[in-house]
């Protein structure tokens, strides 16, 4: 069976597609598997099963690999894309339902640092991830991530993580951009008000029913019980 240069090409970015589709999916299933992770993995195994179904119709003896059936293509044909977005269809319908997507950038951000570590995440501040995204020609996602004090505090201070490799350990590409201001203001705008005596005054000593501080000489309810006489000084 003879293929022209047009079906080979399609069949390399569907077969290349999913080779990116299976390494996110590796990636997710590598990760703790909340909700939402289960269902983007479930969407990344049907877009996969999608590239097999569209690769092995264009092998089948005696298919048009020109006109592929809607229902194996669903909403995208392999000439829609080009070799520079390779799995873009598949990212905007994930777009669509993962509450974790990479923000559009305003402008650009000035990067104040990069290092290569095998510790990404010990640098002594608090991040909270808030994005990811395929890199071309990466078996990994680079996560995003911002200051957890971001909104509270207005801390604008950003890092991206990438993985290098599989070593042992692996190394990652750890990028900062803006600097950190939520220390300074956390300073300046304490979380809580500072407790003083005025308002929270010191605890008392529980009193006894004759409003003498118990324990310090005073006659007991126990005693007023029995020994009337002894409180006051009066008689039965």
């Amino acid at each position: 069976m003879a293929f022209g240069q047009g079906t080979i090409e399609q069949l390399y970015r569907e077969l290349a597609g999913g080779r990116q589709l299976s390494a996110n999916l590796q990636a997710l299933l590598e990760g703790p598997l909340d909700s939402r992770v289960q269902k983007e993995a479930v969407d990344v195994s049907r877009e996969l099963g999608r590239v097999f179904m569209v690769s092995l119709y264009m092998l089948k003896p005696g298919s048009s690999s020109s006109i592929i059936p809607e229902e194996v293509a669903r909403t995208t044909t392999p000439e829609t894309r080009t070799d520079d977005s390779i799995c873009l269809h598949t990212a905007r319908k994930l777009k669509r339902t993962r509450s974790e997507e990479v923000p559009p950038r305003n402008g650009r951000e000035e990067v104040k640092r990069t290092e290569v570590t095998p510790s990404p995440y010990k640098d002594g501040f608090l991040w909270r991830k808030y994005g990811q995204k395929n890199i071309q020609d990466s078996n990994y996602l680079r996560l995003y991530y911002k200051c957890t004090f971001s909104r509270e505090r207005r801390c604008a201070a950003k890092k991206q993580v990438q993985q290098k490799d599989d070593g042992e350990p692996p190394m990652f590409l750890v990028t900062y951009l803006g600097e950190h201001t939520c220390q300074a203001q956390a300073q300046a705008v304490p979380g809580t008000p500072t407790t003083t005596a005025a308002s929270s005054p010191p605890p008392t000593r529980r009193r006894a029913a004759g409003g003498s501080p118990a324990g310090r000489g005073g006659p007991s309810l126990f005693s007023r019980l029995l020994l009337p006489h002894a409180v006051g000084g009066g008689s039965a």
